[in-house]
């Protein structure tokens, strides 16, 4: 996404995995206002507590993502957007929260939400948005997260390592959608 420093971001899905993760990252790197958005107010909560005064939340059961966070920026919406939707997710959040996103903003999206995705091109054109797709991450990134957090960066304090054998990995991956799945670092034991 670039030089993040003094940057807002849309985190849609925040309270999922990989929401917990970008938000963790975003903090590190110097990303200015957070606008974390899911459906639960629990965890949701749990994130804003986080860094209360980066961190603004907003469950999109209530209303829609792009007039929140246009209200919250007097009209202009934020610097970028990360999606991190899993797999059933539906492309109308997605496609709310990306109108979030101010003109010659960046929309990236690294979730699992699948489909077509119908986009007005004349506002793409006009508002000069970017959208990236990812491949997760290279080798390099992520040695360069490990790093990161082996050096205190990134401050994964927050997550409660559980592991398990490697025979037990279904039981496991069953576990990450039930109670504090997104705050839970799960280990395998090989």
């Amino acid at each position: 996404m670039g030089p993040l420093a003094g940057k807002s971001l849309i985190i849609n899905g925040a309270t999922g995995t990989l929401g917990v993760g970008v938000t963790l990252v975003a903090l590190a790197l110097g990303v200015s206002r957070i606008y974390d958005v899911a459906r639960g107010t629990r965890l949701l909560e749990r994130l804003q507590a986080l860094a209360p005064d980066r961190i603004e939340t907003f469950s999109n059961v209530e209303g829609g993502t792009a007039a929140w966070v246009k209200s919250s920026t007097a009209g202009r919406g934020a610097d970028l957007m990360v999606d991190t939707l899993g797999a059933v997710a539906s492309l109308d959040s997605l496609k709310d929260a990306m109108y979030g996103v101010k003109r010659g903003g960046r929309i990236v999206n690294i979730g699992g939400t699948a489909g077509e995705l119908g986009v007005d091109v004349k506002w793409w054109m006009d508002e000069q948005m970017e959208l990236i797709g990812s491949v997760w991450f290279t080798t390099a990134e992520g040695m360069e997260l490990a790093e990161m957090i082996r050096h205190g960066v990134i401050d994964i304090s927050v997550l409660q390592p559980k592991s398990w054998p490697l025979d037990e990995i279904n039981e496991a991956i069953s576990g990450v959608a039930s109670g504090d799945g997104c705050f839970t670092s799960y280990l395998v034991e090989i």
